[in-house]
């Protein structure tokens, strides 16, 4: 039995790095760092309670595809509870 159940979809939130204080305009950005985080309401509250040790549940929908396979992959390996998770095909 889970501590806390997370009922909320998860999603990808991604986090750009520039390389300086502003954003210049002039130069080609497309190659500053660009990291994938498991996100959205669900996926910080599920992901929060595993961190902090507790048994964890997530009670939700997750895309069949790219995103989906990250958020899968990444929640199994916080040990969160996936069963009520379900996939899109």
């Amino acid at each position: 039995m889970a501590e806390a159940v997370v009922i909320g979809n998860a999603g990808i939130d991604t986090t750009v790095y520039l390389y300086g204080a502003d954003i210049d305009c002039s130069v080609e950005a497309h190659f500053s760092p660009n990291l994938d985080y498991v996100g959205h309401a669900g996926g910080y509250s599920a992901g929060g309670y595993a961190a902090l040790g507790r048994s964890t549940a997530l009670i939700g929908h997750v895309g069949d595809d790219m995103g989906g396979r990250l958020i899968s992959e990444t929640i199994a390996r916080d040990g969160i509870n996936r069963a009520a998770i379900w996939n899109e095909e």
